[in-house]
Order: C-alpha cells, then structure tokens, then sequence
C-alpha cells in the first residue's frame, strides 16, 4: 500500500507526474487530486536500501521539474551515507561495550571458585550482554537436563514448567544440543522440526543453545530464550565466548576442590597416624571432628568457620610428633620437667603447622590454643575468658569429652553421664560456660 513501496521493491527512481492516477497512491487529505510523485531509494554505501525518500506536490500542487529530482537523489545519497556511518558508529560503540563487558566477567570469573556463583555471574552478564529476555543453564544428571540457575525476565509460566521438567537426549533444541555437543540456534522457534509444541505454546519465539563441557564432558546447557520476538541477532558467538569462559571457570572450581579434598584428606589422615603415635583410642580424630563440627553447628556457625574447625580438629595435636616417645608414652605420671616439656607440643604444632603454608589463622588458633582454660590457668598463653578464640574453646568440649569416654593405659574409660557430670563441674573453669551447656544438651539429645 502506497507508492514507496513501488519505489522500494522496484529499487529505483519513481516519477509520476499525476500521482492520483495511480491506484495504490495514498493521499493523507482522502482526496484524489493531480499530484507530481517523486521517490527514491535510500541506500546506504553498499547499496543495501534503507528506505524511501519522497516529495510530492499534494498539498499544494504544482509541479517536480528535472532539477527536484537531481536534488532529491542528491540528497537521498547524502542522508544514506550519513545514516550508515550512524549506524557503523551506533555499531562499533556496541561491540566496544560488548568487548569490555565480557572481558570484565572474564576477570570476575577469574576471581571465584564456588560453582554457583559462576553461574550466576556468567549467566547475569549474558542476559545483559546479548539482549535475550531470558538467559539460563541446564545442568545434566541421569534424568536429563534440568533447570539450574537463571537470568533476565522469564515468564512464570514458562519458569514454573521448566523447573519441572526433564530433557533427556535428543528431546528438543535443547537436548539435542546435549546428544550431539553443537550448538544450535533458530531464529522462530515455532517453525523448527524439533520445537516442543508445549514450549511454542507458551511463546518461545528465538531461542539460541550451546553445550558446556568440562574435563571432556558435558556437564549442562547454555541457553538463551526471547518470548517477546522472534529473528534476534545469532547470538551463538556470544555464547561460545560465554561458554568457554564458563568452562575454564568450572573446570578451575573442580580442580580447586578436588586438590582441597586431598589436601584434606591428607591432613585427616595425618591426624590419624598421630592416635597411633600418641596410643590415642583408635577413632579419637573422627569423633573430636565430628563432636566439635556439631557443637559449632548447634551454635549457629557456617562456613569458613566449619572447615576451619575441622582443619584444627586433624592436626590439633601435631606438635607432639616433637616430643620424646618417652614422655609421651609413658605409663605414670609425668614430672614437672616432662609436663613442661609435653605443655610445649600446642605451640610446636601451631609452628608446624604454620610452615605448611596453606592453613588459614582460625585453624593455628585451634592447635594452639585448645588447652587453655577459662579461668585462665591454661597454657600456652593462659588466655582467660572470650580472649580464648571462639573454635578452640568449641574443640576443647569435644576433646576432653572424648578423652574421658575412651580407655588409656592409665584410666578406664568414664561412661558416658559421668563425662557429662565432669564437664557440667567444670563449666566457667576450664570450660566456657555457656558453650558448656549448649554442649551437654545437645549430647543428652543425641
């Protein structure tokens, strides 16, 4: 309908001199009187048409003469070429924004280790970086694919059904982006073979996938979705790029835990080796761990405090590997030299444990200080009260707990409500008494 569009799909010149004679012509006034027509293309510097340009005589009458026309493609040429360097600048300006924007999550994916969080940082920065209306990932398990962690402005109804579901192999876009490991992209996703009528239904116009793979294997789906309109720009070199990142972040997130499981696991079982040495009851590392996490837990502590704690637990009585077999082995007691000398093992431990040169200050609190007393009379540093760091007067409940629960050459082991008993004396002396009491309910309980 009207005469720009002769113009347009003709790409060239259009002159009426009665533009009224022609049918297709529009007039704004309703009335049909002679009129001159004159259209141009609009075009840009690589002759791609923009638009129509056009001058007509309607309102006034008249005429258009040779020279209007000269000056109308004139300045049609002028006015394309000026849109199209707009239209470079408006684009270079994007993709400077685009590539400062992703190389700032690059840094920010550099920088974390939890898995979640990366998600969420990769997945933030791809809605906001790639216009889609909803940006997600879909994790792989047994089942299928399913709704991980997601980003932008999803419609309810979509979210709550995605939430639901499972995608297994070659269902869909989406898994069969997870059978094949490409990525695929489709401008209107109702006309793909592969469309859910269930997912068009709900409006999926555009949808963009690109797998996620780490150490070799696909570990979910990286999606980005528009129920608003159909034919976005491909997105899926934005993907990639976010994928990639995305991968290397993961992957380092694996590599750090796993190297954290078997520096743990380690020092756990150096723990382990120290009951043997030391003629501790066999167990005695797994329970202190075990007593003292619950307690910790009981008092409304989380992580870093957990590892901390559990850390300290292994290697609490590290330093003794430095004291002589016949000191720590023997049967009777101790004399005020040999007791001196066994008072230096916290400190030797936390000095020991110091040089491993990965432990955080908490964990070194709880080796050190674990034997001092709330009144004071403890060692190394006779700290008193709250001045006793907060994990070690939690490990020092388990520890001696368990240390009276279990047999030694020199003592039968006490049962269990005469441990309790001891440690309700002792609360405000040796131990702190509010964690004390926290401790004993929570073991009455278990």
């Amino acid at each position: 309908v009207g005469l720009a569009w002769r113009v347009l799909e003709g790409g060239e010149p259009l002159y009426l001199e009665d533009a009224s004679q022609a049918p297709e012509a529009l007039f704004l006034s309703g009335r049909r009187n002679r009129a001159a027509y004159l259209g141009v293309p609009l075009r840009d510097a690589e002759g791609r048409t923009l638009g129509v340009l056009s001058a007509d005589t309607a309102e006034h009458g008249g005429e258009l003469f040779p020279e209007d026309r000269h000056f109308l493609l004139a300045l049609a040429e002028a006015a394309g070429a000026a849109i199209a360097r707009l239209e470079a600048l408006r684009q270079a300006q994007q993709e400077a924004e685009r590539f400062q924007a992703l190389a700032e999550l690059s840094a920010r994916l550099e920088a974390l280790d939890d898995p979640k969080a990366i998600l969420e940082e990769a997945l933030e920065a791809l809605w906001q970086i790639g216009g889609f209306q909803v940006a997600c990932f879909s994790e792989a398990t047994p089942e299928g694919l399913r709704l991980l962690t997601v980003a932008g402005e999803p419609p309810e109804a979509w979210l709550e059904r995605a939430r639901q579901e499972r995608y297994p192999p070659g269902r869909g876009l989406m898994g069969q982006a997870l059978l094949t490991g490409e990525a695929l992209y489709t401008p209107f996703y109702p006309d793909h073979p592969q469309a859910l009528p269930e997912r068009a239904a709900l409006g999926l116009k555009s949808a963009a996938y690109m797998p996620v793979r780490v150490s070799g294997r696909t570990v979910g789906v990286l999606s980005l979705l528009d129920f608003r309109e159909a034919y976005r720009e491909n997105p899926l070199s934005l993907l990639e790029f976010v994928a990639r990142r995305l991968e290397r972040a993961l992957e380092k997130a694996q590599t750090l835990k796993e190297l954290h499981r078997t520096r743990e696991e380690a020092l756990k079982g150096l723990g382990v080796a120290l009951e043997y040495r030391d003629l501790e009851t066999a167990g005695h590392t797994e329970r202190v761990t075990a007593l003292a996490l619950g307690l910790a837990k009981a008092l409304g502590l989380g992580e870093p405090d957990l590892t901390h704690l559990r850390l300290g637990a292994y290697l609490h009585d590290l330093g003794k590997l430095a004291i002589p077999d016949a000191i720590l082995k023997k049967p009777g007691k101790l004399t005020p030299e040999e007791w001196a000398q066994m008072k230096t093992h916290v400190a030797l431990g936390e000095e020991m444990a110091r040089r491993l040169g990965f432990l955080p200050p908490a964990t070194l609190e709880v080796i050190r200080h674990h034997h001092e007393r709330w009144d004071g009379t403890g060692y190394p540093d006779g700290l008193a009260g709250e001045a006793i760091p907060l994990l070690a007067r939690i490990f020092a409940l388990a520890d001696v707990y368990d240390a009276l629960t279990s047999e030694r050459p020199y003592k039968r082991a006490w049962s269990h409500e005469e441990a309790l008993a001891e440690l309700g004396r002792q609360a405000g002396q040796q131990f702190d008494p509010e964690l004390t009491r926290v401790f004993v309910r929570q073991l009455r309980r278990g």
